[in-house]
């Protein structure tokens, strides 16, 4: 089990003019008290995908006209999630969030130039 511990330190300490807060944020290991590496293999809104859930899927959805496209979520979970998405368009990443009921297939009103190359985080909600 991860741990995130914070440390802050003044610098400084004897001139209050001059402290400055340093923080620093690391992984442990509970059991033995080593270091761990990030084990994210990308964030979104440095969320990390450690506390992906899964459960969901993202495509085109319907056709806007121009090369704009609505977002397709579909929810496999049997409870409501919040998806953290990021897509590509025009050379640039875009972030969203969209929330979902269980089992539910929805559509963004939004539509959104040729998205690609979707990121999800999934992360359950209470009912």
């Amino acid at each position: 089990m991860k741990k995130i511990v914070l440390v802050l330190a003044l610098i400084g300490f004897g001139v209050c003019a001059n402290a400055q807060t340093v923080v620093v944020q690391q992984n442990t290991d509970t059991k033995n008290g080593q270091t761990k590496t990030d084990d994210c293999a990308y964030r979104i809104a440095g969320i990390c995908t450690s506390e992906d859930i899964g459960g969901v899927e993202v495509s085109k959805g319907n056709f806007a006209g121009s090369g704009y496209y609505h977002l397709k979520f579909s929810n496999y979970n049997s409870f409501p999630v919040r998806v953290i998405f990021e897509y590509q368009s025009n050379g640039n990443f875009h972030t969203g969030t969209i929330i979902l009921k269980a089992n539910e297939i929805k559509q963004t009103e939004d539509n959104y130039y040729s998205p690609h190359n979707f990121k999800l985080i999934v992360r359950k909600m209470s009912n």
